[in-house]
This record gives C-alpha cells, sequence and structure tokens, in this order.
C-alpha cells in the first residue's frame, strides 16, 4: 500500500510504500572549532555542538493512504480536495464546474428580481429586455472573466 505525506497546507510532500515516522527526526551535531592555548600556541580543536534550534518541530504530516485508483500515478499529478487525494485534472474540472454553477446560480437570482419587469401590467421596456436577455446568454461565454450586465436604471 502506498501512503502520501501532506503538510498542513495540503500540499503533497512524498509518497512511501512502508510506514515511517517523521516525529523521530534527530537533528545531527554540528562540528565548531574553538581556540585554545597548548604549550604558548594557539591549537584549534573541534567539538560537538548540539543542533543550535532547541525547540525544532518538524511541520505537522498527515499521512494518507493513497486509494489503489491512484497508485500508479505520479505525485506531480496528484492534489487534495476536501481531505481525499484525486486527479489534478479531475480537480480542476470539479474547480471549473463549481465555477460555472456559482455563474448560472447568481444570473438566475438576478433574472428573478427582475421578474416583475415582464408582467402583463408593466409598460413594456427594450431595456429590460436586452437585460434579461444578456444575463440568460452569460453562462455560454467561454471565459472566466464575466462582465455581468448592468440592470436599466428606469
Amino acid at each position: 500500500m502506498q501512503f502520501l505525506v501532506i503538510d498542513e497546507t495540503q500540499n503533497i510532500i512524498t509518497s512511501y510504500s512502508s510506514p515511517t515516522c517523521l516525529s523521530n527526526v534527530e537533528l545531527a551535531p554540528i562540528t565548531r572549532r574553538r581556540p585554545s592555548m597548548a604549550d604558548g600556541k594557539v591549537v584549534w580543536e573541534e567539538f560537538l555542538q548540539p543542533h543550535p534550534v532547541t525547540n525544532y518541530q518538524l511541520p505537522n504530516f498527515t499521512h494518507m493512504p493513497l486509494p489503489e485508483a491512484l497508485s500508479g500515478h505520479p505525485i506531480e499529478d496528484l492534489v487534495i480536495k476536501d481531505g481525499n487525494a484525486v486527479l489534478r485534472e479531475e480537480a480542476e474540472i470539479v474547480q471549473q464546474f463549481d465555477f460555472w454553477s456559482g455563474v448560472r446560480e447568481k444570473r438566475n437570482a438576478l433574472l428573478s428580481a427582475c421578474d416583475w419587469t415582464m408582467l402583463r401590467d408593466v409598460p413594456h421596456s427594450l431595456s429590460w429586455e436586452d437585460y434579461r436577455q444578456s444575463l440568460r446568454d452569460l453562462p455560454q461565454s467561454p471565459t472566466s472573466n464575466l462582465a455581468w450586465p448592468l440592470p436599466p436604471s428606469n
């Protein structure tokens, strides 16, 4: 079974196939040199100093089993979405779908807000009809930089 190592920002750090423990990592001591006097001469002696970072803590890593269906994919092709490993390509499709769903939801709310302009007892205005048609045409736009039409001032 493969596992993914994920940091606190939901980035995939690495993958491995046998359990390891990152919390037992020890920092190697540092070799230092200091001067001392021996027979009236300055001599440099080496000594080991504990790592200067005393309260060093590794980032909080999460170890997540990799679903069997994704085990053949390189980790560069994977992302974490809602706490699950998914293919980057699929995550982008879902993100696009969510974007366009939001556009349709806003468009439908704007159309509902001006439904009253189409009632029989309200004088019809060509500007309201054009505005409503622009809203209906909006989701067919191929770009994510949408220019929302403004309602008529009258």
